[in-house]
């Protein structure tokens, strides 16, 4: 027995999603409207970083924001860092992320997890260079994911 699906281009909001509620870890069909609410009312849904801004000088640390957030950290010093040290958060979420970019060359740089491991962070970082880390829970470490 074959199955014809519908090739609607646009959806309506009466058009049911399947939706993964995690707290009671199952699927659920939700109505498109009540979807189209959510993201209009709940910007944390959205998953928006916050932004940091910072100008270091060589041999700072640069502790980014311990907030629970995705953090976007925008690196804006005078010229190349000879060195710099990056100290990520402590108070964690899983999944969290946190993207670093810098408008100048370091030529030496530690990025430090705290009480979580750190894998494949840079030691180096190209002008206009940036990488993304992604936090895992379960392992309790930061994985280089960009």
């Amino acid at each position: 027995m074959s199955r014809t699906y519908s090739r609607k281009l646009t959806p309506s909001t009466a058009d049911l999603a399947l939706i993964w509620d995690q707290e009671n870890s199952d699927y659920r069909l939700t109505p498109l409207s009540a979807v189209k609410e959510l993201f209009s009312t709940d910007t944390d849904v959205l998953n928006e970083p916050d932004s940091q801004y910072e100008a270091p000088l060589t041999g700072a640390t640069v502790t980014i924001t311990d907030n629970g957030n995705d953090i976007h950290l925008i690196i804006t010093p005078v010229g190349t860092l000879a060195a710099l040290t990056l100290t990520l958060p402590v108070n964690l979420r899983d999944k969290q992320t946190v993207l670093v970019n810098s408008t100048q060359e370091l030529t030496a740089l530690t990025v430090s997890g705290g009480a979580a491991s750190v894998n494949g962070a840079p030691t180096t970082l190209a002008a206009n260079g940036f990488f993304k880390l992604k936090y895992d829970e379960i392992v309790n470490s930061w994985y280089r994911v960009g």
